[in-house]
């Protein structure tokens, strides 16, 4: 018997297709959560599951395109025994990207310069430095909270860029990850592992993305 996949999310078709070509062998559809039919639906790809589980009697299985399900709690599907997997891992790369993106783009000043070439006019020669010469990232420090897959592809790419990497988590005593997509850095970072450690670690970092 074929599955009967449903994809409740505004993927664009040729990315379906993809799915379809690389899953052969399940009937897959595709409609928005407000109007989808959920009634023959097995296996279910979202943002957010429907609000009651009565409109989907067959679901043996909900993908979250989420990587969290925070939201999700007091929702009817954790009392029941159909299980619910989240995408987590699978964001590290774009958000670690993303990450770096930001601090570069401050640190060179970029805002600045955009706004003054959209006025169509530069400061005068004397304000120019001030306005426009941008901070070292090398060598500065950045302060990761959590250390997760996001956090260590942060790390990854903070060090490529010869930063000095800082980081802490929920429990600092654990220096593995028991599922991660990302492996560490070749060297490991500097742990913060009290409150008071972390105060002082705030004052020093250049930047502090959080990812957990």
């Amino acid at each position: 018997m074929t599955l009967k996949v449903l994809m409740a999310t505004p993927f664009p078709a040729t990315l379906v297709d993809r799915v379809r070509a690389a899953v052969p062998g399940i009937e897959l559809s595709q409609a928005a959560p407000e109007s989808a039919d959920y009634g023959e639906t097995e296996v279910l790809y979202c943002f957010t599951p429907p609000p009651g589980l009565a409109i989907a009697p067959n679901l043996r299985w909900v993908q979250l395109h989420l990587a969290g399900v925070h939201a999700l709690c007091g929702h009817p599907l954790y009392a029941s025994d159909i299980p619910l997997t989240t995408a987590s891992g699978v964001h590290a790369t774009a958000v670690a990207e993303y990450t770096m993106t930001a601090i570069l783009t401050l640190s060179r000043r970029i805002p600045s310069i955009l706004q003054w070439q959209a006025s169509g006019a530069w400061p005068p020669d004397e304000r120019r430095w001030d306005l426009f010469v941008p901070a070292a990232v090398r060598g500065a420090t950045i302060g990761i909270l959590g250390y997760g897959s996001i956090g260590r592809e942060v790390a990854r790419l903070a060090k490529t860029f010869g930063m000095r990497v800082a980081v802490t988590k929920r429990d600092v005593a654990e220096r593995t990850d028991a599922v991660t997509t990302c492996p560490a850095p070749a060297t490991p970072p500097a742990c913060c592992p009290t409150p008071g450690s972390r105060q002082s670690a705030c004052t020093t970092c250049y930047a502090m993305p959080t990812t957990w």
